[in-house]
Formats: structure tokens, C-alpha cells, sequence
């Protein structure tokens, strides 16, 4: 029984304390190079354990089946096979006038449609205005601001799912989408929970990029916003050919937002938290470029837990004596992108030598 504490009734108060008393077997501590070295490897492992394992890599196929001008770029559609007869849509937008190879950024999508609404691909005013409150273009932004881009579309969303689970109503209190709950507790019931395969999918979305002429596969960045901040960071945690990240309304701990606050179930990885807190798997992206987007009023991830976290990753860029590679952009409003610094991070650790 803890100090102080009586007993209680309450499942969700006694996994509370469960959490003050647990300490993640690789919470970072590191004080020497050797150490981090030896934290970064072993951590890494267990969370691929933790994910399910990566499968096999197979061959991707890979077919454009659309080309399309837009204003100052073009859009290339292309369908690539991530497993085992498993397929992804996603997205390649080229701004007119690039020199080549030039780099990449992966444009990740959150819940809502899927990869149309970082395009900007409106629909309706519905619509419309959903990915106008959220400043959610992101992808489109990128191409126009001079950056290739690339979109997968994320496991459950837009083109991965069935016409019966596509979201109605963005406005709909809790609106995820069917797909995303369904996906993820079957995926959890075969040992390959939908984080871990989402990973992969960027993965494999970088493979791809590696085989074509137009980049330069030694230039890739990541950005992502909610969930598709979630996946920057793991992806980014775990791959190290992403240079630059930008990860927004996101980074947190898992004890003030995953476990206090109602998310969708995408978000929870069986056993996480024997071995590490969102902070520390943010802090295996060091040393490479890190900004961080965080909202002061974002309901769903405390402003607080946020600091806290980003004074964590903070502690390995200072071990490693990087701190200029790590940034923030604490904004004020609720969930959304701010891109007002991102954009600036991106072009100058991707462009400037």
C-alpha cells in the first residue's frame, strides 16, 4: 500500500499508483557517450519487441497510377506493396523548377480522411473548414514552399479503409473512424500492435524514396501532427535515414495524456511502460534536428506534460552536446499545426550545408 494512501475501490486510481512507483527499465540516466550508446541500442530493441517485431520486407511493386498538375507542382498517386500482399496509396508532390536529387519530406497525416486532408483535398465546406481550423494543408504548404514531399496514407484511413468506416461528421464528439478501433484491437489480438505497422509502412515509404532520381536519399525530414505526430516520433525514434523531424501537439507523457485523457486506441502498445515514457523514445532522435510543436491550450495533450517531456529529450541533445539541434515552437491556442517556425527548421537542415 502506498505511503499516506488507503486502499480504493477505483481500477483506473490503483493503476494510477502503479505508475508513481514504476521506474522504466530505460529511462535515460546516461552520463557518458558508452552509455548512451549502449541505452540507444537496447532501448530500440525493446521497443521493437514491444511493437510486434517488423515483418519481412517483400518486394514493393511500385505503380504510379495518377499524374496531375497543380498550381506549381504536380501530384504523382503510387501504390507500393508494404507486406505480403498488403497495399498503400500514397503521395508524391514535386514543386516546378526543382533541381535534383533534392530532399524529401514525409507529410504525416492524423485521424480524420487520411492523406486528402493534408493535401488540402477539401470536398466539401465541411471539410473545408476542419482542415482550415487545424491548419492541416501541411503537405500542400510543403510543395509550395519548395520542399518534394511525400504522403503515405496511414494504416485505417482514406484508401486503407472500407466505404462503411469512412467519417461522416468531423465534428462528431469522438469521431475517429470504425476502421481505427477495429484495426487496432484485432491487430493487438495477433501480437502486432497498429503503431508498429504503421512504422513500418514510413519505412517502407523511405525504401521507396530511395529508389528514385528526383531525391537525395541523404536529405529525408519527417512532420507530423496528432497522430501523425505520434508516428514522426516513433518512426523517427527507430529510423535513423529520417535527418530532420518536426513533431507537433504530440510529445507528452503517456501518464497525462494516453492514461488520463479518452485517445483513440492506436495509441496504447502493450507493455510500453516497463520500458520507457514517451520522452525517452523522443530522446533515441537524438542528435539529429528536432523541433517540437506544442499547443498551450491543446486539450489532449497537457501543456505541462509537454515541457516536462521536452526537458527530458532536452537531457541527451545536452549529454550529446547538440542542443542547437533540438528547438521548440510553444504556441498559443488549442490542436492544431502552427508551422510557424517548421517550414524554417526543415529548409535549414535539409538545404543549408
Amino acid at each position: 500500500m502506498d505511503k499516506g494512501l488507503g486502499p480504493t475501490f477505483s481500477t483506473v486510481e490503483h493503476l494510477e499508483r502503479v505508475y508513481s512507483r514504476n521506474f522504466p527499465e530505460f529511462t535515460f540516466c546516461a552520463s557518458s557517450l558508452e552509455e548512451w550508446q549502449e541505452w540507444r541500442v537496447n532501448l530500440r530493441q525493446r521497443i521493437k519487441a514491444v511493437l510486434g517485431g517488423f515483418p519481412e520486407k517483400c518486394e514493393l511493386k511500385a505503380k504510379v497510377v495518377e499524374r496531375k498538375e497543380a498550381e506549381g507542382y504536380y501530384i504523382e498517386k503510387i501504390i507500393l506493396q508494404v507486406e505480403q500482399g498488403l497495399l498503400m496509396p500514397a503521395y508524391f508532390l514535386i514543386p516546378e523548377g526543382i533541381k535534383f536529387p533534392a530532399p524529401v519530406v514525409l507529410a504525416l497525416h492524423g485521424h480524420g480522411r487520411g492523406a486528402d486532408d493534408v493535401l488540402g483535398e477539401y470536398g466539401s465546406e465541411v471539410w473545408q473548414k476542419w482542415i482550415r481550423d487545424y491548419n492541416y494543408d501541411y503537405a500542400r504548404q510543403l510543395v509550395q514552399k519548395g520542399f518534394i514531399t511525400f504522403v503515405p496514407e496511414v494504416r485505417g484511413f482514406g484508401g486503407r479503409e472500407k466505404e462503411s468506416e469512412k467519417i461522416v461528421n468531423p465534428r462528431e464528439e469522438g469521431n475517429y473512424g470504425t476502421s481505427c478501433r477495429k484495426a487496432s484491437f484485432n491487430a493487438i489480438l495477433l501480437g502486432q500492435p497498429i503503431l508498429g505497422r504503421k512504422i513500418w509502412d514510413i519505412m517502407r515509404s523511405i525504401d521507396y524514396l530511395e529508389t528514385r532520381k528526383e531525391i537525395d536519399s541523404e536529405r529525408i525530414g519527417c512532420l507530423g501532427l496528432s497522430m501523425g505526430g505520434t508516428i514522426a516520433l516513433f518512426s523517427s525514434a527507430m529510423e535513423e535515414r529520417i535527418k530532420v523531424v518536426v513533431i507537433s501537439c504530440c510529445l507528452n507523457t503517456f501518464r497525462d495524456s494516453i492514461m488520463a485523457i479518452e485517445h483513440c486506441e492506436c495509441n496504447y502498445i502493450p507493455y510500453i511502460l516497463q520500458y520507457a515514457e514517451m520522452y525517452d523514445i523522443c530522446g533515441l532522435i537524438a542528435p539529429r534536428p528536432l523541433l517540437i510543436e506544442a499547443a498551450k491550450d491543446d486539450p489532449i495533450f497537457p501543456f505541462h506534460a509537454t515541457q516536462l517531456a521536452f526537458n527530458k529529450v532536452r537531457e541527451v541533445y545536452r549529454l550529446l552536446g547538440e542542443e542547437d539541434k533540438l528547438n521548440q515552437d510553444f504556441f498559443e491556442g488549442g490542436h492544431r499545426f502552427s508551422g510557424k517556425k517548421s517550414f524554417d527548421w526543415l529548409k535549414k537542415w535539409l538545404f543549408e550545408e
